[in-house]
Formats: structure tokens, C-alpha cells, sequence
């Protein structure tokens, strides 16, 4: 009879892979060197996780729900804003920040690898993408009054934004350009009603 793993102990075990990994970043990641790193046994990491790739997408699962605890605490702290431009200052805010650059430029690293490898690489794409962007959309419906459609696509579209001059920003020598941009972009999103469709 096969043995269960202990949850306590694989769940450990995640939590020193996650923040090595964001410390380190994924540049020759493999299970071996993860273990040297958090002071465990590759053999312990495939018993409770299978294999790299799967470990990969485990600490993927709870780094995205580390981020989503830490956004709608400070949601709940900040209170309603009373403009869609208001809030997409506020999640911008939320990211561009100095001691964010090299978690930012991990998960950078991990979103090149799960589109090389789209195939083996599924959850990504639904807990790192879509299930911020369904986040977004129960925000722009029950506080700005969007219906699904336009809530779907200004979802994406401030997902897709924000990442881009994210990243445009960690490339970048200062903020003045990607802070204007983003200005730009939220003054568009406080005047949604002339622009979204009917």
C-alpha cells in the first residue's frame, strides 16, 4: 500500500522551495540543486511532488495565492475607490516597487518557461493568469457596475497593461515614462462609459 505524504511536512517543504526560488530565481532549476538550496534531498522532493515541473506549478499555485491574500488585504485596508482609474493606480502601486524586482523578474522567468513548454504547463496559465483576470472582473462588476462582457475585456486589458509596463519598467533606468504611461491609462479607464460598448 502506497504511503501518503504528510501535509504538513510537503507544505514546509513548498514554502522553502517558493522563497528560494524567488530569492535564487529558476536559472538552472532542477530538483538536485532546489534541494542543496532549502537542505533536503532531491528523493524528498519527488516523494511529496513528483517531479520538477509539478513542484514548479505548486509553488506557482501558492505564490499566486500568497499575492491574492496580500492584494485584497490591502484592498480591504485602502476601502472602495471610487474610479476604475483609481483602482488600476492602486494595483499599479501594488507591484512597481523596488523590493518587488526580483520576485518580478522570477515570475518573468517562469512565464518564458510555461510558454515554451505550454503543454505541461496549463495551471500556470489558469492560476497565474486567468484567475487574476476573473479577480479583476468580480471587482469591475460589483463595485463600478460593468456588466460581464466589459468586464471581461477591461479585466484583460488592465491585467494585460499593468504586466506589460511592469515589465517595461524592471528594463527601464527610471519611472518617469512608465509612471506617465500608466497615467495615461488609468485617466482612459475613468472615462469607460464613453468608450466601452454598448
Amino acid at each position: 500500500m502506497a504511503r501518503t505524504t504528510d501535509p504538513l511536512i510537503k507544505e514546509n517543504l513548498l514554502d522553502k522551495c517558493l522563497d528560494a526560488t524567488l530569492e535564487k530565481g529558476i536559472a538552472g532549476f532542477g530538483l538536485r540543486k532546489l534541494a542543496k538550496q532549502v537542505g533536503t534531498s532531491a528523493r524528498m522532493l519527488i516523494y511529496h511532488f513528483g517531479s520538477a515541473e509539478s513542484l514548479l506549478m505548486d509553488m506557482i499555485r501558492e505564490y499566486s495565492n500568497r499575492e491574492k491574500k496580500r492584494f485584497t488585504g490591502r484592498m480591504n485596508e485602502r476601502g472602495k475607490m471610487s474610479t476604475v482609474g483609481e483602482f488600476i493606480r492602486f494595483n499599479w502601486d501594488t507591484y512597481q516597487k523596488d523590493d518587488r524586482k526580483k520576485v518580478l523578474i522570477v515570475l518573468i522567468e517562469i512565464y518564458a518557461r510555461a510558454l515554451r513548454k505550454r503543454e505541461e504547463h496549463d495551471a500556470f496559465f489558469k492560476d497565474i493568469l486567468f484567475e487574476w483576470i476573473e479577480l479583476v472582473e468580480d471587482i469591475l462588476t460589483e463595485t463600478y457596475g460593468f456588466n460581464h462582457d466589459d468586464a471581461n475585456r477591461w479585466a484583460t486589458l488592465i491585467i494585460a497593461v499593468s504586466r506589460g509596463l511592469l515589465l517595461d519598467w524592471l528594463g527601464s533606468e527610471g519611472t518617469d515614462r512608465t509612471e506617465g504611461a500608466m497615467a495615461v491609462f488609468a485617466g482612459l479607464a475613468d472615462n469607460y462609459r464613453i468608450i466601452k460598448s454598448e
